[in-house]
């Protein structure tokens, strides 16, 4: 199975996330997110950097995850190059990303997504795994 596939969507950008559990989900919805970007991704990392997040409920944290792994993006020219999960609950996320610095000539960019939001989030069982859906504001 895809860890993600791209949904029909007028005018933002709509994805499925797909994992064995939410943690694997969030994970693979933050690596698929970096393709969705970038062109060319950088293949090693070279620092990591340990993220912990809260939220109200498992939809908000996802998408505040995202969040974060743009900002490393957009403000600190960062791109996640490997993600471990090291703790989920229902109001809070942590993982280690493993990072590489961002050459736009290098590592080109596929497309400008602004943000997660919250339209049509959706984070549930399905088919004896799990799956997100997200909208990206371009």
């Amino acid at each position: 199975m895809p860890r993600y596939r791209l949904m029909e969507h007028t005018a933002d950008l709509g994805a499925w996330f797909y994992g064995r559990d939410p943690e694997a989900v969030f994970v693979n919805a933050g690596l698929a997110l970096m393709t969705l970007m970038i062109e060319r991704p950088p293949r090693r990392g070279e620092a990591v950097t340990a993220v912990a997040l809260e939220a109200s409920d498992p939809e908000d944290l996802l998408v505040r995850w995202l969040n974060e792994l743009l900002y490393l993006v957009q403000v600190k020219r960062r791109v996640a190059v490997s993600i471990r999960a090291t703790g989920l609950t229902r109001t809070r996320f942590e993982a280690d990303v493993e990072t590489a610095g961002f050459d736009l000539a290098r590592h080109g960019i596929r497309g400008e997504i602004k943000a997660a939001t919250y339209h049509a989030l959706e984070l549930r069982p399905w088919r004896g795994r799990w799956r997100a859906r997200v909208v990206f504001d371009l």
